[in-house]
C-alpha cells in the first residue's frame, strides 16, 4: 500500500516520539492494505503510571494499548484512537466501548501545524484527566452522549422541567408547533392533564445517567432502564398512553431527562439534560392497537401498583415484545431557552454546538467504519 504524504509524516514524527530517552510512547504494529485512500492503522503502547488514579476515574493499566487511525488527508485531519480492550465501556467520551473522543470540537481543537506530537500529547492529557474522573467538568462545554439517527424535527425547550420529588417522574412535556420541523415544550404537567386537543410527548425524567452512546431500539433504551430499577412495563405503558393521542400517520415523541448538568454532588440534584426521540408512524401505529387492545387508557391511570401495570402488558406481550425489539428511534435535536442550563457568554452557542457536536460523530462513525 502506498502510504499518502500526510501519513508518512505521521508514521516518521511518531517514530521520533518513541525513539526519545524515556518515551511513554511505543510503536508495537502498524496495518497497511491495498485499499487506496485507506486510513493508516497504528498500534502504540502508552505508560500511564505517572497518572494518578482516583474512585470513578477510567481503569488505567500501567500500560495502555491504543491504536491510532491515520487519515490520508493528515495532518489537515485528525487521527482517531481506539483501545484494544473494552474497559472503558460507559464512561463518558468513549464511543463503541473503544473509540476516544478526545475533542470536544475538532474544528477548534486540532491544530494541524503539531501534527502527532500535539494529538499524542491530547492523548496523554485525555487519559490523565480520565484517571481523575474530569473528563466532563460540570460547569464545563456540553458534549451530548451520541445518536447516529436523527430525525428532521428539532425541538426548543422553553419551560424548565418541574421539581421532582420522587424518581422517576413520568408526565407530559406539552408541544406546541410553531413552525414545519420545529416543536416547543412550553410547559410541563401530568399526561391526564393534558387536554385531549394537545399534542405531549410522553416523558421519563430520571436522576441516573444514560450511556455516553445512546441506544438505536426501544428495546436497548429498555434494557438499560430496567437495569437501573425502572421497570420496562411502567414505560411501556407511558409510551402506549402517548400513543393513543397521536394522529394517524404521525410520528410519537418521546422526552428522556438525565442528570448531566451543574455542580457536582447527588444526580438527583442536578439540572436535567433533555432528549427527545422519534418513533416512525408505522410503529406508533402497532404501539396504539396493543393499546386499544388492553384497554389501557382506561385501565391504566399513571398510580396502580407495579403488578397491576405489569398484567396489563401481559395481555399483549406477544405484540410488544416484537414491537420493542424491532422498533427503532431517532433523535431530535434539542434546543434549550432555559436561562440557568448554561453561563451566559455561551449561551447563545449552545444550539450550534450542539449541531457540530452531532454532525461530525456521524461523520466519524463513516469515516472509521
Amino acid at each position: 500500500m502506498a502510504l499518502s504524504e500526510g501519513q508518512c509524516t505521521a508514521l516518521d514524527q511518531l517514530r521520533r516520539i518513541a525513539d526519545t530517552d524515556r518515551s511513554p510512547v511505543r510503536v508495537i504494529g502498524i496495518e497497511r492494505t491495498g485499499d487506496p485512500g485507506a486510513w493508516l492503522k497504528v498500534h502504540i503502547t502508552l505508560d500511564c503510571t505517572r497518572h494518578e488514579k482516583v474512585a470513578g476515574g477510567l481503569p488505567l493499566h500501567d500500560r495502555e494499548g491504543i491504536t491510532l487511525w491515520i487519515p490520508p488527508e493528515f495532518p489537515f485531519d485528525p487521527p482517531l484512537a481506539f483501545t484494544a480492550h473494552t474497559r472503558f465501556l460507559g464512561f463518558t467520551h468513549v464511543h463503541w466501548g473503544r473509540w476516544l473522543c478526545l475533542y470536544v470540537s475538532p474544528e477548534t481543537q486540532w491544530n494541524p501545524s503539531q501534527g502527532i506530537f500535539g494529538f499524542i500529547a491530547q492523548l496523554n492529557e485525555w487519559l490523565r484527566r480520565g484517571a481523575r474522573n474530569e473528563l466532563d467538568h460540570p460547569e464545563g462545554p456540553l458534549h451530548p452522549p451520541i445518536a447516529y439517527t436523527g430525525a428532521s424535527t428539532s425541538i426548543c425547550v422553553n419551560a424548565d422541567t418541574p421539581d421532582c420529588r420522587q424518581w422517576p417522574w413520568f408526565g407530559a412535556a406539552v408541544l406546541t408547533q410553531t413552525k414545519p420541523h420545529l416543536l416547543e415544550v412550553d410547559a410541563w404537567r401530568p399526561v391526564y392533564d393534558v387536554p385531549n386537543e394537545v399534542s405531549f410527548a410522553p416523558t421519563v425524567l430520571l436522576d441516573f445517567e444514560l450511556p455516553y452512546e445512546f441506544p438505536r431500539t426501544v428495546q436497548h433504551l429498555l434494557v438499560h432502564l430496567e437495569t437501573e430499577g425502572v421497570p420496562s412495563s411502567r414505560v411501556l405503558a407511558h409510551l402506549m398512553v402517548g400513543s393513543e393521542r397521536v394522529a394517524q400517520d404521525a410520528p410519537l415523541y418521546v422526552g428522556i431527562g438525565t442528570p448531566s448538568r451543574g455542580v457536582a454532588g447527588d444526580l438527583a440534584d442536578r439540572r436535567q439534560h433533555l432528549t427527545f426521540w422519534e418513533i416512525e408512524p408505522s410503529d406508533v401505529t402497532k404501539l396504539r392497537n396493543a393499546a386499544l387492545a388492553c384497554d389501557i387508557s382506561n385501565l391504566y391511570q399513571g398510580r396502580e401498583t407495579p403488578e397491576q401495570i405489569q398484567a396489563l402488558i401481559d395481555s399483549e406481550l406477544d405484540r410488544l415484545t416484537e414491537w420493542r425489539r424491532e422498533a427503532p428511534v431517532r433523535w431530535c435535536s434539542v434546543m434549550e431557552t432555559d436561562p440557568r442550563s448554561l453561563p451566559e457568554e455561551t449561551r447563545a452557542h449552545r444550539w450550534t454546538g450542539f449541531a457540530a457536536s452531532a454532525s461530525r460523530c456521524g461523520v466519524a462513525e463513516r469515516s472509521a467504519g
